[in-house]
């Protein structure tokens, strides 16, 4: 076992993976020693130069796991005192590696959780090396993107992840230059990620691609510029093109709420035109009359999902473009059509979806009690009442 731990010989691939095996399957003392030599191995700091050998002849999924921990530890920690030559040759071993197995169909189809802890060290890579130091990234993806279709849906899946990194947790793992840096970069190179997410929703028919585009979209949403949004026809395609179809309903929703977080009157017409056919096509796959409390208790995982969604998008939209669609009189009955269903999904019995449809309702109804205090009084029916009560007092 301890010859793993002389990295003055190659390492015998063999003698690792038995001991990986035994620290996972093994028991008792062989066991504990096994995590001993497997803990030293890792803490060594030449235990990344033997990272492509494990990752390339290894037949033992978890130590490849372990070779990967290995160059993520390296990248978070020692990546910049590399010399540029060992920094160049990690990256493209990665990224060779990644295409490799995404242009072999079974290893794409069967080995998808090394694939996405690949995505995930290269990511790693990206945000210590771009742009300052691998300036063409985003082309070179996109260029690799129309080559075949599981490396365009892998491209996906890393453009997602780096836009978590960069957008939701840099605060945590970046300097605030470092993240603004790569913000900035980001929104200067989004037209060629918008082109390729647009040629796939426009002209793929592989479902798990589209999928995985409509994912990557969806982390893109609140920070895009407004132009790719309401100018395109991207909510053609979310609200009346993958909206009704159920294999794309749970994702598309959830990009359809992202937008209607956004606040911009100079689209309000278009938001407008995007809910009705929304809830057109809503109204196609749940009936206004289903009893939705029911329909939720025996549901499977995913119809709940879409539902605790669907109350999501109704009152993210309603909250902030109520009053464009109150003046679209065409427009009205689909309103109160979105009220009945926020009424049915306000009986069902799950905690965060009651709490949703309860802050729309509160917004709602103290709106409207603003409203009523702004009115005039005179000619008003509580005004007629109160005239009524004077006369009959009178009277009396």
């Amino acid at each position: 076992m301890e010859s793993i731990l002389n990295f003055n010989e190659p390492l015998n691939i063999t003698v690792l993976d038995s001991v990986v095996d035994t620290f996972y399957k093994g028991s008792g003392e062989d066991q504990a020693k096994a995590q001993k030599i497997l803990t030293s191995f890792q803490d060594h700091p030449e235990a990344w130069t033997r990272a492509d050998v494990i990752l390339t002849t290894s037949t033992n999924p978890q130590s490849k796991y372990i070779a990967l921990s290995v160059l993520d530890n390296l990248i978070k920690t020692k990546w910049k005192l590399l010399p540029q030559d060992q920094r160049l040759g990690i990256r493209n071993f990665l990224a060779n590696m990644i295409i490799a197995m995404c242009q072999d169909e079974s290893q794409f189809t069967s080995e998808r959780a090394l694939i996405s802890k690949l995505n995930l060290t290269l990511v790693e890579v990206i945000k210590q090396d771009w742009p300052a130091n691998w300036p063409n990234f985003i082309p070179e993806l996109c260029a690799s993107s129309h080559s075949d279709f599981n490396i365009c849906e892998n491209n996906m899946s890393i453009l997602k992840l780096l836009a978590e990194e960069i957008f939701d947790f840099s605060a945590e793992q970046m300097t605030q230059a470092k993240a603004k840096s790569l913000k900035d970069r980001m929104v200067n190179e989004f037209t060629a990620i918008f082109q390729l997410c647009f040629q796939v929703l426009d002209k793929a028919t592989k479902p798990s691609l589209i999928i995985a585009t409509l994912q990557a979209l969806l982390r893109y949403i609140p920070w895009i510029p407004y132009g790719y949004i309401f100018e395109t026809t991207l909510l053609d395609f979310l609200a009346g093109k993958f909206l009704p179809i159920e294999e794309f309903r749970s994702v598309t929703i959830k990009c359809l709420t992202e937008i209607s977080q956004l606040i911009a009157p100079q689209y309000d017409a278009t938001f407008v035109q995007m809910f009705g056919v929304a809830v057109q096509n809503i109204e196609n796959v749940i009936p206004l009359d289903l009893d939705l409390k029911k329909t939720y208790r025996f549901a499977n995982s995913s119809d709940q999902e879409f539902l605790q969604d669907l109350a999501m998008f109704l009152s993210t939209f309603l909250t902030n473009h109520l009053a464009p669609v109150e003046q679209s009189r065409e427009l009205l009955p689909l309103l109160l059509d979105a009220h009945k269903y926020l009424v049915g999904l306000s009986r069902i019995e799950e905690r965060e979806l009651f709490k949703t449809c309860l802050d729309y309702w509160f917004r709602l109804v103290s709106g409207l009690y603003q409203e009523i205090q702004t009115l005039p009084l005179q000619g008003s029916p509580l005004m007629q009442l109160q005239m009524g009560s004077r006369v009959e007092s009178r009277d009396d």
